[in-house]
């Protein structure tokens, strides 16, 4: 028994080395709060490890995590550091992010790609590293519920031929089934990095995301940035059409918006989400996915002409799954399931760089029909068949 375990790890190890050396290696893992490691209060850090066989220089590793803090007191400014070679290497400092505790909960969703500068031999190490050596590290966690990635690093050889900055804020329609997740590891396995600064947090319109610190810190802080997608409130844009005097208000929100990131990034490429009807609440009073789907996508395109920005054809997308019985929605019926994050990633993916995906595109965890049956409808909404 010994024997057979110690054969089928050495089998493992042999398979990772080959395919790293075959340049086609890519593999994810994720923690949660659960299986974190422990704080190291003697590096004043997090160390996470991902088991990779031999990596050759230039493999691309990839760290995202969802951080906040219990109460007030916590550790606040932190660097994300690579294990590369024999040191410890951080390319985003002297303060990679900083995470402070707000009454009304805004965790800090943090996402770095490094490039390995040195060979390694048997694994990956990130680790997370307080600056603030007298706070109190107990009142840290990493958002987990509901449906947030907290903790993800993605190791790959894979070359890359593009990368693009992307500022990208929303709410629960972003971070249910980890969809920013989704789409930077499709763009990984299609040869792209996508540089996300984030601020995403629950029920957020665009009118109560100019009034948060970290949205206005998003904004600014690592401007200018190639890309803007952004993603307002779920139902503001069918607010919005089915009353444009009572509901003003939603537009001027939309354009300040736009201007506000213009502000830092004039030339940035603006996107606008087009979310997606759902069932919750009688269909917000719409009576019918039909007739809630037509009022969204009539005042995202009123919305979207206003603020300059494309409109991103995701309610499209998701009235095809519908069509389909894919298993878009959570039990909720309203916030996307992982299969509806998927959905939401490819329609994005496509819409941004307008080519096919080619092979290797990752399927995010799905069973590969129903990751198949996902990018098709996406290829045909984005008009790429």
């Amino acid at each position: 028994m010994r024997l057979t375990k110690f054969l089928a790890a050495l089998a493992f190890g042999l398979a990772l080395a080959f395919n790293a050396a075959a340049g086609d290696f890519f593999k994810t893992v994720r923690w949660d709060n659960d299986s974190a490691p422990k704080f190291d209060a003697k590096q004043s850090s997090f160390v996470f490890t991902m088991h990779t066989g031999k990596l050759p220089k230039g493999a691309v590793v990839d760290f995202a995590t969802a951080i906040g803090l219990k109460t007030d007191g916590g550790p606040e400014r932190w660097v994300c550091e690579v294990y590369d070679g024999k040191r410890w290497r951080c390319d985003d400092g002297p303060v990679s992010f900083t995470v402070k505790w707000y009454k009304s909960e805004n965790p800090t969703t943090y996402m770095h790609t490094f490039i390995l500068e040195k060979t390694v031999k048997r694994e990956v190490k990130v680790r997370l590293r307080t600056l603030d050596k007298t706070a109190d590290p107990a009142k840290v966690y990493f958002k987990a519920v509901p449906w947030w990635v907290p903790l993800y690093m993605a190791v790959s050889t894979k070359p890359v031929k593009d990368r693009r900055s992307m500022l990208l804020l929303g709410n629960s329609f972003t971070y249910f089934g980890g969809t920013y997740i989704a789409l930077h590891e499709i763009a990984r396995t299609q040869g792209r990095t996508l540089d996300m600064t984030l601020n995403i947090k629950g029920g957020m319109s665009f009118a109560q995301h100019l009034k948060l610190e970290k949205t206005l810190e998003a904004i600014s802080s690592r401007a200018p940035y190639d890309i803007a997608l952004l993603q307002n409130n779920s139902f503001s844009a069918s607010l919005y059409a089915s009353d444009r005097i009572a509901n003003a208000d939603i537009m001027a929100a939309a354009v300040a918006m736009a201007a506000k990131v213009r502000e830092f990034s004039p030339n940035t490429r603006m996107v606008l989400e087009r979310t997606w009807s759902y069932a919750d609440k009688n269909y917000r009073g719409f009576g019918s996915y039909e007739a809630f789907d037509a009022a969204l996508q009539e005042g995202a395109e009123d919305l979207a002409s206003a603020m300059h920005a494309e409109l991103s054809p995701i309610g499209p997308a998701f009235i095809l799954g519908r069509e389909q019985r894919l298993p878009l929605y959570v039990k909720d019926n309203f916030h996307q399931s992982v299969t509806g994050a998927y959905l939401k990633a490819c329609v994005n993916y496509l819409f941004l760089f307008r080519e096919p995906f080619t092979d290797g595109v990752s399927d995010y965890g799905l069973d590969p029909a129903t990751a198949a049956a996902c990018r098709a409808i996406a290829t045909k909404v984005v008009n790429l068949e």
